[in-house]
């Protein structure tokens, strides 16, 4: 095995969970007077730690604010979905003896309530959160950290995203990086990465 340490993200990588998040932010700012924000507008902070977004939003009161979008979020879990092949492909993975880790800009709280990250836990050995470094993607920090805990080797090892800052987090940490394809975010990759077309994808370059 080329890579016997993943390290996944999780929205957009694998839960969808755009749809939700982004009506709830859009609902949060609504609520601030901030109605010329579109769905599409805002796309590009899907997978950002909500603080920081709403820092860069301008919004006031961000800790209360960031506690009614996780609300408003939470009413919206329904739409939350695993993407297709997810649950296949970590089966596999883990029978062959990889090393499953998780790299996410969710707090414990936004990880804990989600019914559908419950059901993929058991996959993983590692978990690490925006809770538990003070500096988040695209700085290498969470991903260090994860290397860290699992004393996983650099070369050993793969970052699965779906971001620009998911890639620009590998590249800082000296990762290769493969690409979500079906998290629909367009950026290039350089000539060492990889682009997923599925998840199962992944189980072509182990």
């Amino acid at each position: 095995m080329k890579y016997k340490n993943i390290i996944f993200d999780v929205d957009g990588t694998l839960i969808n969970t755009t749809a939700a998040n982004l009506l709830s932010l859009q609902e949060i700012l609504l609520l601030e007077g901030k109605s010329n924000f579109t769905l599409e507008d805002l796309a590009h902070f899907d997978g950002l730690p909500g603080l920081y977004v709403l820092e860069q939003l301008s919004v006031d009161n961000i800790k209360e604010k960031h506690r009614q979008w996780l609300e408003l979020t939470s009413h919206r879990k329904y739409m939350f979905e695993i993407y297709y092949g997810i649950h296949a492909t970590l089966k596999i993975l883990k029978t062959a003896g990889a090393n499953l880790a998780i790299v996410t800009s969710r707090n414990m709280e936004e990880i804990t309530s989600d019914p559908k990250l419950d059901q993929l836990s058991p996959y993983f050995d590692i978990l690490v959160s925006s809770d538990h470094t003070t500096k988040h993607k695209p700085n290498p920090e969470p991903l260090l950290y994860a290397l860290e805990q699992g004393r996983y080797n650099i070369e050993d090892t793969l970052y699965v995203g779906d971001s620009i800052y998911d890639f620009q987090a590998a590249c800082a940490a000296q990762l290769v990086f493969a690409k979500a394809s079906w998290g629909l975010k367009s950026f290039d990759i350089r000539v060492q990465d990889y682009a997923l077309k599925e998840p199962m994808s992944l189980l072509n370059i182990l």
